[in-house]
C-alpha cells in the first residue's frame, strides 16, 4: 500500500484538492454571511416587534385624547353659550338701568317736585326719597353681580379654550410620532424582505458549493480507492471516543441547533471532554486533514471498498493528508470548531459518498 502512495497523491489528486479547498473557503465564507444575515433579520424582526407595540400604545393614546378633545370642545361650546346667555342678561339689565336714570334725569325737578308736595309731613318726604335712592342702589347690584358673573364666565371660557387647545397640541404631537412609526415600521419590513431574499440567495449558493465540493470529494475518492489497495473495514470499527460513549444526537432528521429548521443529521453526535482522544475506526488513507465548512477541523479517512469514516469539530488535527493510520490511532483531538454548541465529536460513515447510519458500522 505504500508503494501505491505515489500513484494516489499524483498531481491530478493535488489539484483536485485545491479546487475543493477554494470551494471550501468560499462555503466558510457563504456560512459566516448566511449567519450575519440571519442575526440582522432576528434583530430587525425584535426592533418590528418593538416597534409594533409602540404603534399600539400611540394609538389608544390618540383614542384616548380624540376623546378627551371633542369633551373639550363641547366644554367650550357650553361655556360659550353660559356667557352668551349671561351677556345678554348683563345687557338687559343695562338697558332697564339705563332707561330708569334716563327717566329719573328727564323728570327729576317733578319727582322732587311731587315727592314734596305729595309728602305728608317731612319724614314722609324723607322715606319717599330714601326708597327712591334705595332702588336706584339695588339696580346698581344686579347689575354689578350679572357682571361679575359675566367675568367669571369669561374667565371659564379661556381656561376651557386653553385645555382644548393643550389637548390639540398633544394630539398633533402624537399624530406626528404616530406617522414617524409607521414609515420606520414600513422602512424595517422592507429591510427584513430584503434580507430574507438575500438568504434564500446565499442558501442556494451554499447548496451549489456544497454539490461541487462533494463532486470534487467523490472523484478524490474514487481516484483514491481505486490506487489505495485498502479492501474495507474488516468486522466492526473502533468506537472514535475512547472512554466517552454517550451520543447526543443520532442519525436523521433534527433541528439544527444552530442554524435552526429541520435538517438532515449525516452522522452521530458522541459528548467528550474538549481535548480528549479521537481516533481512526479502521485501517484507512487520511483523504482529508483540515478545515471543512460547517464541520471545522475535520478528518476524513478512505478504508477502501467505498467505505470511509469523517471526524468533525476537532480542536487539533494529528495527522497528516495522505498517511495511512492504523485501527484505533490518534487522528486528532475533540473540539467545537465550525457549526458547534460545545465539544463533542460528530462521526460519520459513507458509502461511496453517501451518508449511511453508523451504527450498522459499530454494532
Amino acid at each position: 500500500m505504500i508503494a501505491s502512495l505515489g500513484v494516489v497523491y499524483a498531481n491530478e489528486i493535488e489539484q483536485l484538492r485545491e479546487q475543493r479547498q477554494d470551494i471550501q473557503d468560499q462555503i466558510e465564507e457563504e456560512q459566516g454571511n448566511l449567519q450575519g444575515t440571519r442575526r440582522e433579520v432576528a434583530s430587525l424582526s425584535d426592533q418590528l416587534r418593538q416597534l409594533e407595540e409602540n404603534i399600539s400604545i400611540v394609538e389608544r393614546e390618540l383614542a384616548d385624547l380624540n376623546r378627551e378633545l371633542k369633551h373639550a370642545e363641547n366644554l367650550v361650546v357650553q361655556a360659550e353659550n353660559e356667557l352668551l346667555i349671561i351677556e345678554k342678561e348683563l345687557e338687559e339689565m343695562l338697558e332697564i338701568f339705563k332707561e330708569r336714570l334716563r327717566l329719573i334725569y328727564q323728570r327729576s325737578d317733578v319727582s322732587f317736585f311731587e315727592v314734596l308736595t305729595q309728602s305728608t309731613s317731612v319724614t314722609d318726604f324723607l322715606v319717599r326719597f330714601e326708597l327712591l335712592r334705595k332702588v336706584a342702589e339695588q339696580d346698581m347690584r344686579m347689575v354689578a353681580e350679572i357682571d361679575e358673573k359675566r367675568e367669571l364666565a369669561e374667565a371659564k371660557k379661556i381656561e376651557l379654550e386653553g385645555r382644548r387647545d393643550h389637548v390639540a397640541l398633544l394630539k398633533r404631537q402624537s399624530e406626528a410620532k404616530y406617522n414617524q412609526l409607521l414609515a420606520e415600521r414600513e422602512e424595517q419590513r422592507t429591510l427584513i424582505v430584503r434580507l430574507r431574499y438575500e438568504a434564500e440567495t446565499i442558501e442556494r449558493s451554499l447548496a451549489e458549493l456544497q454539490r461541487d465540493s462533494d463532486r470534487l470529494a467523490a472523484e478524490i475518492r474514487r481516484i483514491q480507492i481505486a490506487d489505495s489497495g485498502l479492501t474495507g473495514p474488516e468486522g466492526r470499527l473502533a468506537w472514535p471516543t475512547p472512554g466517552f460513549n454517550r451520543v447526543t444526537s443520532e442519525f436523521g432528521m433534527r433541528n439544527h441547533p444552530v442554524l435552526g429548521g429541520r435538517r438532515m443529521h449525516t452522522g452521530i453526535d458522541i459528548a467528550a471532554p474538549m481535548g480528549s482522544s479521537v481516533v481512526a475506526g479502521d485501517v484507512g488513507v487520511v483523504i482529508y486533514a483540515g478545515w471543512f465548512g460547517g464541520y471545522g477541523l475535520t478528518v476524513v479517512l478512505d478504508h477502501g471498498r467505498g467505505i470511509s469514516t469523517l471526524y468533525a469539530h476537532l480542536s487539533r488535527i494529528t495527522v497528516s493528508e495522505g498517511a495511512i493510520v492504523d485501527r484505533g490511532q490518534e487522528i486528532g483531538r475533540i473540539g467545537s470548531t465550525g457549526l458547534s454548541t460545545g465539544p463533542h465529536k460528530h462521526f460519520e460513515v459513507r458509502e461511496n459518498g453517501n451518508p449511511v447510519n453508523p451504527w450498522s458500522y459499530l454494532r
